[in-house]
């Protein structure tokens, strides 16, 4: 049975999501995202931060199928085999793409729950 998870994406990030330039998105691999399944959409609500700050949420704001879910250790491996750009389209590099993660995702998480690509096809 198709499931529809709510996930948040900052605006910045969804306006990349949006015009198509973000084609996968990435997720430590908690319970909560192992249970994702190919076919399950992803309904982004738009965070709208200011500073450290969630002022403001828009739900439904786009919405997404998954077509393929991959498991990966840590960043590196991921960034290894994934173009940074279909994650994060304004990256400069692969090690600028992990930076950007780890400001969000801290290490030792990573390290325990691993990190989950999403790959997504736009709806509508």
């Amino acid at each position: 049975t198709m499931e529809t998870h709510e996930i948040g994406s900052a605006s910045n990030i969804l306006k990349d999501i949006i015009s198509g330039a973000k084609r996968i998105e990435i997720r430590l691999g908690k319970p909560r995202f192992l249970e994702f399944k190919v076919g399950d959409h992803l309904s982004f609500r738009e965070d709208i931060w200011s500073g450290n700050q969630l002022t403001a949420s828009k739900p439904s704001a786009t919405v997404a199928e998954i077509t393929e879910i991959k498991q990966f250790r840590s960043l590196e491996e991921l960034f290894n085999e994934i173009d940074y750009h279909l994650v994060l389209p304004e990256a400069r590099d692969i090690q600028n793409a992990i930076a950007v993660y780890r400001k969000f995702i801290p290490y030792s998480d990573e390290l325990n729950l691993g990190v989950l690509a999403f790959y997504f096809k736009l709806l509508h």
